[in-house]
């Protein structure tokens, strides 16, 4: 039981990360846009 307990939190957090992971790439990508599209208006 504890095992299975053990991967499903393992899962959880996993997620967790991925979806950190996923919303700073995007972030990131927002604002290398913002910049590119600022500095080719100047």
């Amino acid at each position: 039981m504890t095992k299975t307990f053990k991967i499903m939190d393992n899962k959880a957090e996993f997620k967790q990360k991925g979806w950190k992971l996923f919303g700073a790439v995007i972030v990131i990508q927002t604002v290398l846009l913002s910049a590119s599209y600022i500095l080719n208006s100047f």
